[in-house]
């Protein structure tokens, strides 16, 4: 059963690799199907791991140029990732990229979560109709990402914005201390939504 396992793992990463990766990645694919064949089922799993890492790593940067670019009057700050070390199966990816309003005390953030366990998706979405039901959000339309659900508090000048896109991305757009709800709206629909189902292999 192990050996099943690691080889449909070894297998993935195969499929999602081409020959565009680099040298790196290639070679720990190679090792893990080398090691595999000779039983060393052990080392196999640990190439192929760290075959996933920099496959991982290298889908995070094409997920990142995705991401909205500043509004006017605000600056945007390096995209950062929780890809830190392995990147083990069924662990999703977090990307996180926040603004300054320039002049101001507005701070915004927007986030992007790749949601790899199934479990976690139904809860995902789960979350997407109960939260938007318990707190009576307004519904934006995202052309290429369907419903989106916004709510902003004008006294407090505070609000978010979420989707759930193709059953694999959650992507948050949070303001505070500015802004309105146009803003969030307009953030959250610059997004390069075709491109990031793109890098995903969607079409």
């Amino acid at each position: 059963m192990a050996r099943r396992s690691i080889s449909a793992a070894i297998g993935m990463v195969v499929l999602t690799a081409g020959p565009a990766f680099g040298d790196e990645t290639t070679d720990a694919i190679r090792k893990a199907g080398a090691h595999y064949r000779q039983g060393s089922l052990g080392k196999a799993f640990t190439q192929s791991e760290m075959a996933a890492t920099l496959i991982a790593r290298r889908l995070a940067a094409l997920y990142a140029k995705t991401f909205p670019g500043a509004p006017g009057g605000w600056r945007a700050q390096p995209i950062k990732s929780s890809i830190k070390g392995k990147a083990r199966a069924g662990r999703g990816v977090i990307l996180r990229r926040t603004y300054s309003q320039a002049g101001g005390q507005g701070k915004m953030t927007a986030e992007l979560s790749v949601v790899a366990n199934p479990a976690i998706l139904a809860v995902m979405k789960g979350i997407k109709g109960a939260e938007a039901k318990r707190t009576k959000r307004a519904v934006a339309p995202m052309r290429g990402a369907g419903n989106a659900f916004v709510k902003f508090n004008d006294a407090r000048r505070t609000g978010d914005i979420f989707v759930f896109v193709a059953e694999r991305f959650y992507i948050t757009v949070r303001v505070q201390k500015a802004g309105s709800q146009e803003l969030l709206t307009r953030m959250l629909s610059s997004w390069n939504f075709a491109g990031l189902k793109k890098a995903a292999g969607m079409k």
